[in-house]
């Protein structure tokens, strides 16, 4: 049954988005930063309601992200987000530059990257005291 079940996924001609998850740990094991990248087979997406979203875990919250990778518009939303937990998004480009930054109010936010060229940018998350990173791919 098994054999069977691969066999049709692969005759099928079906591929399913990849996604690579790297890590980065400092000189005493702690890790410092977890960066996620969506595979180029993912289908990317004009609109923002038509794509799939990453979604992860930050500071016990459900964190989406979409589309990666990007014609211009992307779209953050944290569920769960009270009023006592500080917390920001902001993108950087590769070399490391402050790109755009807006407060984690509402746990919802929207960046207009249609006038950046493209290449690739990392989406910061802060919550709290916890830090993440995703890759994020303008096309």
């Amino acid at each position: 049954m098994k054999h069977f079940l691969l066999f049709f996924l692969l005759s099928a001609g079906i591929t399913l988005p990849a996604q690579n998850v790297t890590y980065t740990y400092d000189a005493a094991g702690n890790r410092t930063q977890r960066v996620i990248t969506l595979s180029s087979k993912s289908q990317p997406s004009q609109s923002l309601n038509a794509a799939t979203p990453l979604e992860d875990l930050v500071a016990e919250r459900k964190i989406k992200i979409y589309p990666n990778p990007t014609k211009g518009m992307l779209a953050v939303e944290v569920d769960n987000l009270e009023g006592d937990v500080k917390g920001e998004f902001s993108i950087h480009n590769a070399a490391g530059s402050l790109i755009k930054k807006q407060k984690a109010v509402s746990g919802k936010a929207t960046f207009d990257l249609t006038s950046q060229p493209t290449g690739v940018y990392f989406l910061r998350i802060q919550l709290g005291d916890e830090v993440n990173t995703w890759k994020i791919i303008k096309e």
